[in-house]
């Protein structure tokens, strides 16, 4: 009957500066969280799904750095946050942008990396807006 303190987890965190990677697996960061002004992703067949919706930036720009290989990157931002696509797109990539217009004193998201052979999916949705059926199932691919 009484409680018991949980053991620390065993894990290092990562540097502040070093991409966070996967290899054919999901990377997805939803729900209320920090964005911190610049993070990386280094992709190989894996998903990324990214949903700013009830975020936080930490800064007015936000430079989101991705680099994938035969991966799918989803980034759903709300209504009015201006998305800047700088991303190389080489051999066999696909880039589906669908953004409202940009308020003024709205967060800024740039996306800069290198695509190889993925897909950039670009999606505004409002924040109490849910995700369709295909996408809760699916992980809003």
């Amino acid at each position: 009957m009484g409680g018991h303190l949980s053991q620390p987890q065993q894990f290092s965190p990562q540097p502040a500066n070093q991409p966070e990677q996967s290899t054919m697996g999901t990377i997805k960061k939803t729900g209320e969280w920090a964005v911190p002004a610049y993070s990386a992703y280094k992709l190989n067949g894996s998903d990324l799904h990214i949903d700013l919706r009830k975020a936080t930036a930490a800064a007015p720009v936000v430079t989101i750095d991705i680099t994938m290989n035969m991966s799918a990157t989803t980034l759903v931002v709300p209504p009015g946050v201006h998305v800047d696509v700088q991303i190389a797109n080489k051999n066999w990539s696909e880039f589906h942008v669908d953004t409202s217009a940009p308020i003024p004193g709205a967060p800024r998201v740039v996306l800069t990396g290198v695509s190889r052979a993925s897909t950039l999916k670009v999606i505004t949705k409002s924040p109490n807006e849910p995700l369709g059926f295909w996408e809760q199932m699916f992980g809003g691919r």
